[in-house]
């Protein structure tokens, strides 16, 4: 018994030792808390952006479906629709991508898309395949988280180089949003938004493609082209429209007098008037210099008249009764004494024109009475006594003498004792014109009718090239 009490006496105490560390059971639940960490920091970082957009109506909008396009890219989802407090609209609420926050300012405009019919034409067909979406335009200013959406597209900006300018009217017709703007039948820009502006008047934002914004000076002038102008006349009947787009669409044209010569570029900015039609733009008041008159590679000299009568822009200027140019202007003078017609010669019939030839206004009918002539009727032709025009004779080197018998002046009476023509006497030396030849910009007197010596006139002239 002894020996069992000195055994268990030498038996000591356990000897206990603290573990340093952590303890391997901590390590599953530290990686899961640290995984659930970073799933939420990720999700705070990356989350979308909240924004609430009030629409007047929620129709076509739909809860996880109807998305915010731009440029064809999906960067916001609808998430929830709510009405408003003032129950006049809903608010929509909507989850963007973090990388559209700098889209998100006060200048931006939201609108629904949906399929559309106007005078433009259809819009908006992509809608019927993948649903209704909300359209976004960026602007400019401070980050904003509240809008409200527009009910109509708003007015289309380009975001190309190029010339924006104003035109003004009286009324708009049927210009709209996206009608075309057409120079010689070309498309050169397009109507960006139409409304009221100053004095109740119709302002028209025009933008103008940047090769093209060269053509338009600051002494151009637009008209309306929509629709269809019918001309007629003794030469038939004439149709013109600019474009047949222009028919359905509407549309507006534009021309640089003088071909835009010695005029300044226009800027953006630039305020033009709109006429009613092409006619209108080319009378009087439309704000040109003088020197300045429409006209293609001829001759363009200005008639000084009394009173402008019946001519106007169109009219033909006859040589011989031969059509050999064109009136492109009638205007007032600067002082108002007197009207000035801007003729433009073609270039072919330009060596025509001397300095001291004679003009007169070809149309109306002048009449002389003889007791033994009996009476007689002259007209520069029959287009002429109906439509108006300009006629003109160049003297010879030696100007032919107005003789007072009918035979001295080439005539003998027939059995009615009316006037016949004798064919005409050879000379054996040619007629050159005496005077020398003119320049852009010549002015002559516009007499009411000529004098039988003018008519009588055969220089021998060569034509141009």
């Amino acid at each position: 018994m002894t020996d069992d009490l000195s055994v268990n006496a030498n038996i000591g105490q356990p000897d206990l030792k603290q573990r340093k560390g952590i303890s391997p059971i901590w390590i599953l639940p530290i990686v899961a808390l640290l995984i659930a960490g970073w799933l939420i920091y990720k999700s705070v970082v990356d989350a979308g952006i909240k924004v609430v957009m009030t629409f007047a109506t929620a129709q076509g909008i739909e809860k996880g479906k109807t998305r915010v396009m731009f440029r064809g890219m999906p960067i916001g989802l609808v998430q929830s629709l709510t009405i408003n407090k003032d129950f006049n609209g809903v608010d929509v609420q909507v989850e963007f991508v973090k990388s559209a926050r700098s889209l998100l300012t006060k200048g931006a405009k939201f609108w629904m898309v949906e399929p559309r019919i106007s005078a433009q034409g259809i819009t908006g067909l992509e809608t019927i395949l993948r649903g209704n979406y909300i359209a976004l335009q960026p602007g400019k200013g401070e980050e904003a988280f509240q809008f409200t959406a527009l009910s109509e597209p708003p007015p289309m900006t380009s975001t190309e180089p190029g010339l924006q300018i104003q035109l003004t009217a009286g009324n708009q017709g049927s210009l709209d949003t996206g009608s075309m703007v057409y120079f010689k039948g070309i498309e050169v820009g397009k109507i960006e938004r139409c409304a009221l502006g100053k004095d109740n008047n119709v302002a028209i934002d025009v933008f103008i493609q940047k090769e093209y914004a060269h053509l338009l000076k600051k002494s151009s002038r637009f008209y309306s082209v929509s629709g269809i102008t019918l001309e007629g006349g003794l030469s038939g009947f004439k149709i013109r429209t600019e474009a047949l787009s222009a028919l359905v669409k509407g549309g507006i044209a534009f021309f640089t007098p003088g071909d835009g010569k010695g005029f300044k570029d226009a800027r953006n900015g630039d305020v033009f008037p709109l006429f009613e039609n092409r006619d209108a733009a080319l009378q009087v008041g439309s704000r040109v210099t003088p020197e300045k008159i429409e006209s293609g590679e001829g001759l363009q000299i200005t008639v000084e008249a009394e009173r402008a009568g019946s001519l106007k822009p169109g009219d033909p200027v006859y040589f011989r009764q031969i059509k050999v140019g064109k009136v492109t202007q009638c205007r007032l003078s600067p002082d108002a004494a007197s009207a000035l017609v801007d003729l433009d010669i073609e270039r072919y019939y330009a060596p025509l024109v001397r300095t001291d030839s004679k003009f007169w206004k070809a149309s109306g009918i002048n009449m002389s009475f003889g007791l033994f002539s009996g009476a007689q009727v002259k007209t520069e032709s029959l287009e002429a006594m109906l439509a108006g025009g300009v006629a003109f004779a160049t003297p010879e080197n030696q100007p032919a003498k107005v003789e007072s018998t009918h035979k001295e002046r080439g005539v003998e009476l027939n059995e009615y004792g009316t006037e016949k023509k004798m064919p005409a006497k050879k000379s054996s030396k040619p007629s050159f014109p005496s005077g020398m030849t003119v320049k852009k910009g010549a002015r002559f007197i516009l007499h009411d009718k000529p004098e039988d010596a003018w008519l009588a006139w055969r220089p021998i002239i060569l034509l141009a090239k």
